[in-house]
């Protein structure tokens, strides 16, 4: 899995921050594939990135917009417990073993 340190994260998310404003001048997002684990992700504007098979665990998401985010069954939570991340103030992210609930929709994955 490919990883990322604090400062090329970084300037992905501002990038990523440009081309949601004007898509000529920005880049969009592919951290498909990546182990973003224990990442500071809060507060982000992540609608329309491409997180599929990437490891979240522990990231902190809390404040975060995925709208049209690619969320594909390939998501890589890797704890028993429930692993809760908030997006915004209304919305959240719970995984539960293969459930992945963001907000009142249930989804399923396979590991």
């Amino acid at each position: 899995m490919k990883t990322y340190t604090h400062e090329e994260l970084k300037e992905i998310l501002k990038l990523h921050k440009m081309w949601l404003l004007e898509k000529e001048r920005g880049k969009r997002a592919d951290l498909s594939g990546s182990d973003i684990s224990c990442s500071n992700l809060s507060c982000s504007n992540l609608s329309g990135s491409d997180i599929s098979c990437s490891n979240l665990s522990g990231s902190n998401l809390s404040g975060s917009e995925l709208i049209n985010a690619i969320l594909t069954d390939d998501i890589k939570i890797k704890s028993k417990k429930p692993v809760k991340y908030y997006i915004g103030s209304d919305y959240y992210c719970l995984f539960v073993g293969s459930i992945i609930k963001i907000g009142c929709e249930v989804h399923y994955y396979k590991d």
